[in-house]
């Protein structure tokens, strides 16, 4: 590059200089790609040294409870069996009853949505006990039984092969209790009244009110939130996620703990690069090392102390900056004050009391209505709730289709780390877009919400300096909110060649022996820097080679148009429809 920028082209300047802009922005993005890559982790959970402290056998357990927030919205893209086989897969989780409780979102009040979840309420008082007494995995039923596996081996027990006939056929009866007598998880059905005229800030809004509404009802400590079609497929997942809640150094400032997302009815070769499995094996275990992986909007346990807009209890190494911030500008100074905009312990009395004691009253009264749906929650979007200033910056975050970003950097500016954790059994697994038309508009949603982030007062380009964000979690944050405008120089990249043909203007200078062997070392380091991640992640050279080739086709198509979109947004205010991606299977 820098030969190329000292070396101009007199007879194609024009077509020189756009190359070299174009060079100069993949410099930049490459640099900043690497740099979150330099501490990546491994982590080991240990289930058996959880069980002894918290969960001993015949003894009550002292494992904390935890509220699984579940969101549909269009029962003719997110159909209701997939729902349904996401709700069984919590009801049926390995940990105490009463420890779990299920909250579906149906923010498209769908009729047909409700209908399938009650019937889904019903066969759970026959499929949870099953999955429970023949450790069934996974607890999905439909993702179970298509299975290509002979369950009639391994010494099977003489009643299970009768049971699970009985599985295909059973109706179901009304009740809280299985067929065994035993008492099952919560299960409430939530849907927001949605009044014209107004913003709803889609899911980022259906997750508000579903924290509003599970704080009064069950007031889980950790609350976990997955897509309608992301199944448990790990009955231990809430148990993996809690060897780090209950951890006695870590869960004073964890504010959540993210699992990698799986994927069924992939093809074999992933044309469409839909495990997407660089940036989950690669990119988010190299930021575990730092302050932690991004929040990635799915399959994510909080600690609803963060949500709620309280600082994590930090350590003076915990306040230390990072080795290049420490080498310019020393260790920060014993006894240095924290951000003055961060709430009093005074505020967060109030945070815990002003809203809530009139929301509980107004509640109380709709649960005795209606027990098993609160489909009426205009009480929780109304002006009341918002007009307090304390709350504007916790929960979900909006101003942003994708609100995962957003939350997750805002958290990790109050000071917060976060989790990656990779259990050897995926502990969930979704539905990926059947068509390259659903892939497509799925980044156009993802980049389209990165350069609205990019052009809001929420940047990390020049947000959150005076909080406790580490500078490479920082450049990690830039570079997920910058990489739609690389579209540009790309689209720009793939057509000077033809520009070049036509004109019959050569734009490569020759070069010199020695600048031809700088080159090639270069080019050599980037290589080995790439064989190198391959091999520390286990990802393969045709799961990267995929990437990389999906990388531009969306580069020149999606991210392209996200870019307009989002200027035409943010600049002349003219709104984009939301598209949610289809999660039917082909």
């Amino acid at each position: 590059m820098q030969y190329r920028l000292t070396h101009p082209v007199n007879d194609a300047y024009p077509l020189w200089l756009v190359l070299g802009i174009c060079e100069v922005w993949f410099a930049i993005s490459w640099l900043l790609d690497q740099f979150p890559k330099w501490s990546p982790i491994n982590r080991e959970t240990y289930l058996d040294r959880l069980a002894l402290r918290y969960d001993r056998e015949g003894e009550p357990s002292q494992l904390v409870p935890i509220d699984v927030f579940v969101s549909t919205v269009d029962p003719m893209k997110d159909p209701p069996l997939i729902t349904a086989n996401t709700v069984l897969s919590i009801l049926a989780v390995d940990d105490p009853v009463d420890k779990v409780s299920c909250y579906v979102s149906d923010d498209g009040s769908a009729m047909l949505t409700f209908e399938a979840l009650s019937e889904t309420a019903e066969f759970a008082r026959k499929w949870v006990p099953f999955c429970k007494k023949f450790n069934i995995e996974p607890q999905a039923p439909e993702f179970y039984f298509a299975q290509m596996i002979d369950y009639l081996k391994d010494k099977i027990q003489p009643s299970f092969v009768k049971e699970r006939r009985a599985m295909k056929v059973f109706l179901g009866h009304t009740g809280g209790l299985d067929t065994d007598g035993n008492e099952l998880p919560h299960l409430v059905y939530v849907s927001r009244e949605k009044h014209p005229g107004f913003q709803h800030h889609k899911k980022a809004g259906a997750m508000n009110a579903l924290i509003r509404v599970s704080a009064v009802l069950t007031n889980g400590a950790y609350l976990l939130n997955v897509d309608c079609d992301h199944y448990f497929n790990n009955s231990k997942a809430l148990k993996e996620a809690m060897c780090f809640f209950m951890d006695p150094v870590l869960r004073k400032k964890t504010c959540y703990v993210q699992f990698p997302q799986r994927f069924d009815g992939i093809d074999l070769h992933d044309r469409y690069a839909n495990r997407n499995i660089v940036f989950f094996d690669i990119n988010l275990k190299g930021l575990d090392g730092l302050q932690g992986p991004m929040y990635v909007g799915t399959g994510c346990c909080f600690n609803r102390q963060a949500l709620y807009g309280y600082d994590p209890s930090l350590t003076e190494a915990d306040l230390e900056p990072n080795i290049i911030v420490k080498s310019c500008c020393g260790s920060q100074k014993k006894g240095r004050s924290g951000n003055k905009k961060y709430i009093s312990r005074g505020q967060q009395k109030e945070l815990n009391l002003l809203p809530q004691f009139s929301i509980w009253k107004t509640l109380k009264r709709v649960w005795k209505v209606c027990p098993y749906s609160l489909e009426n929650c205009s009480l929780l979007s109304g002006t009341y709730w918002f007009s307090f200033d304390l709350f504007y910056w916790i929960e979900w975050i909006y101003g942003s289709v994708t609100e995962d970003i957003l939350t997750g950097f805002k958290m990790h500016a109050r000071g917060w780390v976060s989790i990656y954790c990779m259990p050897p059994r995926p502990a969930f697994k979704g539905s990926a877009p059947i068509n390259l038309s659903d892939r497509l508009n799925q980044v156009l949603r993802w980049a389209l919400g990165s350069v609205e982030i990019l052009l809001s007062r929420h940047c990390p380009l020049w947000y959150g300096y005076n909080g406790k964000l580490k500078l490479l979690e920082r450049l990690a944050y830039i570079n997920t909110i910058v990489y739609p405008i690389t579209s540009l120089p790309l689209l720009a990249y793939c057509i000077l060649p033809a520009i070049c043909l036509l004109t019959g203007k050569f734009i490569v200078p020759e070069i010199s022996n020695y600048a031809g062997m700088w080159f090639t070392l270069l080019f050599l380091s980037i290589f080995s820097t790439g064989i190198l991640e391959l091999r520390w992640s286990g990802v393969s050279i045709e799961d990267w080679w995929r990437n990389e080739q999906f990388w531009v086709i969306g580069g020149t198509s999606a991210l392209l148009f996200a870019v307009f979109q989002g200027l035409l947004k943010v600049l002349a205010g003219i709104d984009t429809n939301f598209t949610v991606t289809s999660k039917a299977y082909d």
